[in-house]
């Protein structure tokens, strides 16, 4: 299943603990990023070495964030999903190339206190290299990867400094998770962070552990990197929103009346979406998110999201487009790299 690219014990000699200089690591990580709260769980030979959490469960309020803080751990879930479709597998009530294939995420090793969940043929099929990822010297030096990099069913499929390792991250609402298996080594961790102001933490945070664990030294101070760089991001990222704002016309009206871009949106993807007059002005409503809509030009503009998280990274443009009727039947814009075009549809 694994190219032969280490010998199958781990060498670390870093015993089944939890280090002080580790954990005093990633409580100054969370104090030098400003993170709120972030919680960690580290497992090796089959055993939990530390569920642990740091700072507080919401900014500007005492409660801390325990073992028992409920994290939104998104994209992670899917591996829970994609277990028990194995199972379904190995009972012939589906195959891997059925559309629940998407389900691609596994968690674990398929057997559970010494009982096999699912088959190890299933197992080997989400472990497997699927795709070929191009790696180029930077990605290899970013990533730490000495040999190959490709896509399984769910997870990423690559080496991490010569060890085979299945890893994915997640982004929910103003949260991130992050997951890596070290299959050979029995060691895993999973970090989950209430921020999005951070969003490079999980991942370095995890390197340090995985790092810790593999007994490599110097250790890298990815954290102390990444700050490096961080006023710099955080000024372009202002510079950004900063010419999206200026480049409205003060005083500029729609085209058309407010009324005539009210109404019910729907995507196959991301569901319902409504435009509604509240007080005078559009706004935008997608799942628990809202927008107001300030106008730019012709039938654009700017989506400004009431969530200051949400508005930090996605501020945006929207543009309502018309139908051959020349009534208002789409609306299109962009969230992240994500293009959202909704078509019009009678209201329910």
């Amino acid at each position: 299943m694994w190219p032969t690219l280490i010998s199958a014990q781990s060498k670390s000699d870093v015993p089944n603990r939890f280090p002080a200089e580790l954990d005093a690591y990633i409580a100054k990580a969370v104090e030098d990023w400003e993170i709120p709260g972030l919680s960690i769980a580290i497992v090796r030979n089959d055993s939990v070495i530390v569920v642990k959490g740091y700072g507080v469960r919401e900014m500007g309020k005492p409660d801390k964030v325990d073992e028992h803080t409920v994290f939104d751990a998104a994209s992670l879930t899917k591996s829970f999903t994609a277990t028990a479709v194995a199972m379904l597998v190995d009972e012939g009530k589906l195959r891997w190339d059925d559309p629940s294939r998407w389900l691609r995420f596994h968690l674990g090793d398929g057997t559970w206190e010494g009982r096999r969940l699912v088959s190890e043929a299933a197992m080997q099929e989400m472990h497997s290299p699927q795709l070929i990822i191009p790696t180029t010297p930077a990605f290899r030096t970013a990533r730490l990867v000495n040999f190959f990099a490709a896509y399984g069913l769910g997870f990423q499929v690559m080496d991490y400094r010569g060890h085979p390792m299945l890893w994915h991250t997640g982004g929910g609402d103003g949260q991130l998770a992050y997951m890596a298996l070290l299959p050979r080594e029995k060691l895993g961790v999973a970090i989950l962070v209430n921020t999005w102001i951070a969003p490079v933490i999980h991942g370095t945070l995890a390197a340090r552990v995985l790092d810790t664990y593999l007994d490599i030294t110097p250790l890298r101070d990815g954290s102390a990197e990444g700050l490096q760089g961080r006023p710099a991001q955080q000024q372009r990222t202002r510079d950004a929103r900063k010419a999206v704002r200026d480049s409205i016309v003060r005083g500029s009206t729609p085209p058309r009346p407010l009324s005539a871009y009210a109404g019910s949106y729907i995507d196959s993807l991301y569901g319902d979406l409504t435009m509604r007059i509240e007080r005078g002005a559009l706004v935008l409503r997608m799942g628990r998110e809202a927008a107001d809509l300030v106008h730019r030009r012709a039938h654009t503009f700017l989506v400004r999201w009431r969530d200051p998280v949400f508005d930090e990274l996605f501020t945006t443009n929207g543009t309502f487009t018309a139908g051959t009727s020349g009534a208002v039947d789409a609306f299109t814009m962009r969230l992240n790299r994500d293009t959202i075009a909704v078509r019009r549809v009678a209201e329910r």
